[in-house]
């Protein structure tokens, strides 16, 4: 684990209001989808994809606000219910999960123990950026995590 500070970045993002139980549900193919509206607009993107999380605490049925996001390499037109904006600069507690998506609780609870033993204060804001997605055999799954904290 490290303190980070992670430089804005440009990108398209798609806001949902979901729960951690119903997320893959409420997300759906909707990563499939922006990439191909990306496509279509001219655009590229210029490194994996980025969710933003908002209030969430490891509650499964507490209501979250997720931001699906994919950096762009440049600006495009972002289409009716989508939106092109910066990510803002974001100082976080940076870590790995290598490995399936159901472990990453666990590296949650770490990251947790961490910023409370070095006297650091959570944002309400973590982000999870997927460098590897094998959902074949999610052993090979790669995730940087980012809980972000005050200063």
């Amino acid at each position: 684990m490290e303190i980070k500070n992670i430089a804005p970045v440009l990108v398209m993002s798609k806001t949902i209001e979901t729960t951690l139980a119903q997320m893959a549900e409420a997300v759906g193919n909707l990563p499939d989808q922006m990439n191909r509206i990306i496509e279509k607009a001219g655009g590229q993107t210029a490194g994996p994809q980025i969710w933003v999380y908002h209030s969430a605490d490891g509650t499964p049925d507490r209501p979250i606000t997720l931001q699906l996001t994919f950096p762009l390499l440049n600006p495009i037109a972002c289409p009716e219910g989508y939106e092109c904006i910066m990510l803002p600069e974001y100082k976080a507690v940076v870590t790995f999960n290598n490995g399936p998506w159901n472990e990453v609780g666990k590296i949650y609870c770490e990251v947790m123990k961490y910023i409370e033993s070095q006297s650091l204060t959570y944002t309400g804001v973590s982000r999870e950026i997927y460098h590897v997605c094998d959902f074949e055999n999610q052993q090979n799954c790669v995730t940087e995590i980012q809980v972000g904290i005050e200063g």
